[in-house]
């Protein structure tokens, strides 16, 4: 058998094979090997019980009998003290013991049991196992789907994940779809109600909760206005008033989602002018909860089993999802009625039937793209010591100067020098506290995207502008900064000509929205000398003129118009690590540790404040604070925010 080494002790017990359970075991220095008997396809045959300290456990499952040594992107601390612990067998079960926690590991399964010390059970593996490692190919990739699922008692409740513009606080049997998206911030960490914390060490798509797919509507039954089955009664406007029909037709799905899959309308409907009422009954074939997920820009009203559900907006480059549950009985037909105002926009309606009893209470974690199961069980006191857990694991977020706890001053952006200086003066002469203003984008010239050049006929002079904000102002100043390139600027061809740039966006001649619309793309941060670039870039432009903070725009990042997730992802791969699908959710924590470690170099006496509207697991580290993207002024958005 190979050893597997710890990274921080050379020392390796001796092996040790228990003959009466089904797996080998190894003690080492650090925690406990073991060698599984596969019973599934799926199962793993190595995992290791890793003791970091007396309250932090961390686990690997792994396909083959050797462990990834890719490294960790959100982990900071990979090497631990030695820790007291001991080991015993009992009965079918192994027990690893600290002083804070005993860890049992079954002996046919292999299946997890996390106790207190007095054998209280706070989280367990299902009873069968509950890990799962699919062998699969992802973007050219062989790799693997991984999934991990927990008995969860209907009393449990978890928290965390990031921000998620559903309104949901308390996750309990509710699904949450982890992927970056400018009103969505990731984070692979959840606390319990019982005091434990998992960081799930991953950054491909995750899902918690059930990891199905949505389906098309037509995966349940549908009747039209007339009670015909076959499909809803879709009443095309040629006006935004439902006023003026132009067509009338019978529709099994709804999907309109994307601009790379806009699907199809009638001759003569026009998606800035017209509105569209979609009308009927469904039925299913089975007695359960139903989920329905109602993607959307433009206005959207939902009815639903008579009831409003939903009436909201979106503005068009940047749709949402509503979500629902029914519960239906088999046989039993339910109204329903939709309507929407595109406006130019994006819908998609889509549906899943009731869930499989795997995720009935249960804690459910997947990955798109993994080498093994890998997560840290982080228990304590109370939900501040499992918080400190994941600090002690992810890193610390450093003190931000002492001017960003004070007021902002912000608008979409200001467009000359003038108006930013007399916006600060007039705070000035009204007597009104100001510790910041912030610069937003688009300040260069309209074609110059990526220069970090301000266009001189509005900011004829912003070296002088920081410092009349610095020395006869006392106002600090931040400053946006996008990681988007276009070609024809001196900034873009010193990235291409390193390799630095996704290319998939000027290869497709893929045009944005300003002017004209002008051919863009992003540099990859998951390159050390793309970092090292971009920081240099940023610095001779604008950190050397003065300016105090960063706002680091589009970190999802922003790839355009609104693409399906296959096309977002062909838009930023491959990356210098390996397949976007892998990396797709670490964008934002490697851009500002980037940002974050260039500028401690470049003046190690000044504290950096970054803002972003993304973030990851660790990122605290980076002195980077988020917020919640551009969400919209309106009630509903507005509750959103508190439980995001």
């Amino acid at each position: 058998m190979n050893l597997y080494r710890c990274s921080t002790l050379a020392i390796i017990v001796p092996l040790l094979f228990l003959t009466k359970i089904s797996f080998a075991l190894e003690k080492q220095a650090d925690g406990v090997l073991f060698e599984l008997k596969k019973q599934k396809e799926t199962d793993p045959q190595w995992m290791k019980i890793q003791i970091c300290t007396e309250n932090i456990i961390r686990v690997i499952a792994s396909p083959e009998k050797s462990f990834s040594t890719r490294p960790s992107l959100m982990v900071n601390k990979t090497k631990w003290e030695p820790v007291v612990w001991s080991t015993k067998e009992k009965g079918d079960w192994i027990e690893i013991s600290t002083q804070k926690l005993m860890i049992r590991v079954h002996s046919k399964t292999g299946a997890v049991v996390f106790c207190d010390t007095a054998g209280n059970v706070l989280l367990q593996e299902k009873a069968a196992g509950g890990k799962m490692i699919s062998s699969t190919e992802v973007m050219g990739e062989k790799t693997f789907h991984i999934q991990q699922v927990f008995d969860s008692p209907q009393s449990e409740a978890f928290y965390g994940l990031g921000a998620h513009q559903n309104g949901m606080m308390n996750y309990k049997g509710k699904d949450v779809d982890l992927w970056q998206y400018n009103i969505v911030d990731v984070v692979p960490f959840l606390v319990s109600s019982k005091n434990y914390g998992i960081l799930w060490d991953n950054y491909s798509r995750t899902k918690f909760g059930d990891i199905r797919d949505y389906q098309a509507l037509s995966s349940i039954i549908l009747y039209s206005k007339d009670g015909v089955q076959g499909g809803l009664t879709a009443d095309y406007y040629k006006d935004a008033s439902f006023q003026s029909l132009l067509a009338s037709k019978t529709e099994a799905t709804i999907e309109h989602e994307f601009t790379d899959k806009p699907g199809q309308y009638p001759y003569g409907f026009y998606r800035n002018e017209g509105s569209i009422r979609w009308s009927g009954e469904i039925a299913s074939n089975q007695t359960g909860e139903h989920k329905f997920k109602f993607y959307s820009s433009g206005y959207l009203k939902v009815w639903l089993d008579g009831k409003l559900l939903f009436n909201v907006w979106r503005q068009n480059w940047l749709p949402w999802s509503q979500l629902a549950r029914l519960h239906m009985e088999a046989g039993r037909r339910y109204p329903i009625t939709i309507e929407w105002i595109p406006s130019g926009g994006f819908i998609g309606v889509r549906c899943l039937t009731p869930e499989e009893s795997l995720y009935k209470d249960a804690l459910s974690l997947y990955s798109e793209v993994a080498d093994q199961i890998e997560y840290y069980f982080i228990h304590g006191a109370n939900p501040d010591q499992v918080i400190a857990g994941y600090r002690l694991v992810t890193g610390k977020a450093p003190m931000m100067p002492k001017w960003a706890m004070g007021f902002w001053q912000c608008r979409e952006r200001y467009k000359t020098q003038d108006e930013l200086l007399s916006t600060v003066k007039e705070f000035r002469q009204r007597q009104i506290p100001l510790d910041n203003i912030v610069q937003d984008w688009f300040y260069w010239k309209e074609d110059q995207w990526g220069s970090h050049e301000f266009d001189p006929e509005r900011f004829p002079n912003p070296d002088a502008m920081v410092k009349q904000l610095h020395d006869s102002l006392n106002t600090h100043i931040m400053i946006s900064v996008w990681p988007k390139f276009y070609p024809g600027t001196k900034h873009y061809d010193e990235m291409k000509e390193k390799g630095y740039l996704f290319m998939h966006s000027i290869e497709q001649q893929r045009r944005d929205w300003v002017g004209r619309g002008y051919v863009s793309t992003f540099f990859d941060p998951f390159s050390e000398g793309a970092r090292e670039l971009y920081w240099k870039q940023i610095n001779d432009k604008l950190f050397s003129k003065g300016f105090d903070a960063w706002w680091l725009d589009a970190t999802e990042p922003d790839m355009g118009d609104v693409p399906s997730n296959t096309e977002r992802l062909l838009r930023m791969h491959p990356n210098a690590l390996g397949t976007a699908a892998r990396y797709e959710n670490a964008f934002s924590l490697m851009l500002t540790s980037g940002v974050y470690t260039k500028q401690r170099q470049t003046k190690s006496d000044q504290r950096v404040f970054i803002l972003t509207r993304s973030t990851y697991a660790g990122q605290q580290r980076n002195a980077a604070a988020s917020w919640s993207g551009d969400i919209v002024s309106r009630w509903h958005d507005l509750k959103a925010q508190i439980p995001a």
